[in-house]
């Protein structure tokens, strides 16, 4: 979904003056998974009572990634299989979080320099990327922590899914330092080998 239909308005609260005010959607500065109230110097000092949003009334399908165009070859798109694509292509790789704890997809995917992306692919000539804009290109983390063999590694109780390589899993009553010791060492582990600095979708506490 495009940043013209996320939240067109969004009314909050300040935790610190009980101020109210509604931010618009330029205000918000909606970015790849970031907005202003994940900026460090505004996260956790606001409350978020309702969101306002504009639906397009026209069907916009967005089939760059892989899966998703593997899932659709020969069926017809239309709103209902794409929906479909997405639900049983999800079931299918991630955990189901009433059975193992996690917090979906750890990392964000990393935007590198298209001249350090051509470097990678000379060595990598599967690596799967993204076009950005004309300096950059996101490369999928999970195809890094995946290329790493990073699948199933373990920290006490934490663990990299084996199913897919983005999500870390409470296998065994993992405390949140062992989540945060494998985390960085996948972080370590990618920079080492591809010189990309993996960042945490998730927020520590």
């Amino acid at each position: 979904m495009t940043p013209k239909y996320l939240g067109r308005s969004i009314r909050k609260i300040s935790l610190k003056t009980g101020e109210k005010r509604i931010f618009t959607n330029a205000e918000c500065n909606y970015s790849y998974r970031n907005s202003f109230f994940k900026e460090p110097e505004n996260k956790g000092k606001f409350y978020i009572v309702n969101v306002v949003y504009r639906l397009s009334k026209q069907a916009e399908y967005h089939l760059e990634y892989e899966n998703i165009r593997d899932y659709l070859a020969g069926k017809p798109v239309s709103l209902q299989t794409v929906r479909e694509a997405v639900i049983d292509i999800r079931k299918s790789k991630l955990p189901d979080p009433e059975k193992t704890g996690n917090a979906g997809s750890f990392f964000m995917n990393p935007y590198i320099s298209v001249n350090h992306f051509q470097k990678l692919k000379n060595n990598y000539s599967d690596i799967p990327f993204y076009p950005f804009n004309e300096k950059f290109v996101k490369i999928p983390a999970a195809w890094l922590i995946e290329k790493c063999g990073l699948k199933g590694l373990t920290e006490g109780g934490a663990a990299v899914h084996d199913k897919h390589a983005l999500i870390i899993i409470n296998q065994n009553h993992a405390t949140g330092r062992e989540i945060a010791l494998l985390a960085e060492k996948i972080v370590e582990t990618v920079k080492n080998k591809f010189d990309i600095e993996l960042q945490p979708e998730v927020n520590y506490i």
